[in-house]
Parts: C-alpha cells; sequence; structure tokens
C-alpha cells in the first residue's frame, strides 16, 4: 500500500510537475519567439490529459489507503478516525481543484480554439476565444486570429476573382492548374470541340 502511495505521488511528480511543466514551459517560451508552436491542439489536450490522469490515480490510491486504514483501525481512538476523514477530504479538495484548474484554464479554452478551427476550415469568418488573455493559450488563440484574418482575405479575393469576366487561371511551382474561375471554365466549354482536334 505504502508503496502504491509512493508510486503515485512519484507519478505526479514526473507527469504533473514534471513533463506537463516542461511542455507548458516550453509553449510559453514559444509563443514569446513568434516563431509557431511544436505541439499541436490536440498534443496539448493530451498532455494535459495525461497530467490530470495521474492526479486522479494519485486520488484513488489515497482514497484506498484511507478507506482501508480505516477500516482496521475501526476500533482505534475517535481522534484517528478524524484524521485519517480529514487527510481524505483534504485529498478530495485538492483533486478537484487541480482538475477545475486544469478544464478551466487548458482544457476549455482549447476545446473552443478547436470549434473555432472547425468553422475556420467550412469557411466561416471564426470568432477566437481567450484573446484577451495573457498566457500561451491566449498566444497561441492570437495567432489562430491571424490565420482566420488570412483565411478570410484568401475567400475574399476568391470571391473577386470568380466574379471577373477575364479569364484567370493560376498555377502552382510545378505548374499544376489549381484555380481556374468561371469565365475560364465557359470559355474552355465553349471551345471542347476544337481543342480536342487539336
Amino acid at each position: 500500500e505504502g508503496f502504491l502511495y509512493k508510486d503515485a505521488i512519484a507519478k505526479v511528480k514526473e507527469e504533473f510537475l514534471g513533463n506537463y511543466e516542461q511542455v507548458r514551459q516550453k509553449i510559453y517560451a514559444e509563443s514569446q519567439g513568434g516563431k509557431g508552436y511544436s505541439i499541436s491542439a490536440p498534443e496539448w489536450v493530451a498532455a494535459a490529459t495525461k497530467a490530470i490522469d495521474v492526479i486522479i490515480e494519485l486520488q484513488k490510491v489515497n482514497s484506498k489507503y484511507a478507506d482501508q486504514s480505516l477500516t482496521k483501525n475501526m476500533s482505534s481512538a475517535r481522534g484517528k478516525m478524524v484524521f485519517y476523514g480529514i487527510t481524505l477530504v483534504i485529498a478530495l479538495l485538492t483533486t478537484a481543484y487541480a482538475l477545475y484548474i486544469i478544464i478551466l484554464q487548458v482544457v476549455n479554452p482549447i476545446n473552443r480554439m478547436a470549434d473555432a478551427m472547425g468553422e475556420m476550415a467550412k469557411g466561416s469568418k471564426a470568432q477566437i476565444p481567450s484573446l484577451e488573455v495573457k498566457n500561451e493559450i491566449g498566444n497561441i488563440a492570437r495567432a489562430l486570429q491571424k490565420i482566420n484574418d488570412m483565411g478570410q482575405e484568401s475567400l475574399r479575393v476568391k470571391i473577386a476573382l470568380d466574379s471577373v469576366s477575364s479569364n484567370v487561371m493560376i498555377a502552382d511551382a510545378k505548374n499544376d492548374i489549381i484555380y481556374m474561375n468561371p469565365a475560364v471554365t465557359r470559355m474552355l466549354k465553349t471551345a471542347e470541340s476544337d481543342i480536342r482536334k487539336e
């Protein structure tokens, strides 16, 4: 039992206070550099989830340990029972508070940004959350806002090109055609038989 408890605490130190804190510090440092992020939103959520899992595991071990200790010492003095009860309550409150902070400051904002990214993928102007937050989440949100603005600008250019009567075709560096406006499509359909003859 003592080994399980020590092992659970060691995992919290390693994952929550170690690996997760390193990821958080890395994201914050990258946000200050302005060169983008080396971790995606799903990877950030996965890291946060892993950190949450070890805290939950500690709570389970602590609860099990406290419950077993209470059962063995039922005949003990009332003071011991009160002590174990307080220990359990403190552990539960600590776990609940840690989960609340992680969900409030990490998971919820990232989920809202994922929803905004879905709107951006549809071509809609997305409302990016957490722009005013002064931490790595806010930096990610502001970077996402820039991408959203660029996407909207590209959409406006496409709408303009679709509307002009001049023939417009765009090719990439490999000379593959990546865009034709409706005027080109109509011209090619009109000249289709002549093109086939040639």
